[in-house]
């Protein structure tokens, strides 16, 4: 993530004349460490529309793995136990 960020920075920087920040600060990196850790970011994803204040339910939010008209993929093998997304 770093290569990208950065490769992108320069550039913009560079062909735009600028002398400021482009990303954020703050971004974490994250590896999914297993289908519980797997789990627990699909909740988190699938709530942000609910704390945004967008709807009250994320099954109401029709952008989102929550709402009826998505599947998500299933679980990586690697991470162990199969996890199926309780809607």
């Amino acid at each position: 993530m770093q290569f990208i960020k950065g490769g992108f920075s320069y550039r913009v920087k560079k062909e735009l004349a600028l002398n400021m920040e482009i990303w954020e600060r703050g971004y974490v990196d994250h590896r999914i460490g297993d289908a519980t850790d797997y789990a627990r970011h699909v909740r988190y994803i699938r709530h942000n529309p609910v704390e945004a204040k967008f709807v009250s339910r994320a099954e109401d939010y029709l952008y989102s793995s929550a709402h009826g008209g998505f599947e998500l993929d299933p679980c990586p093998r690697e991470l162990g136990r199969v996890y199926a997304v309780a809607r």
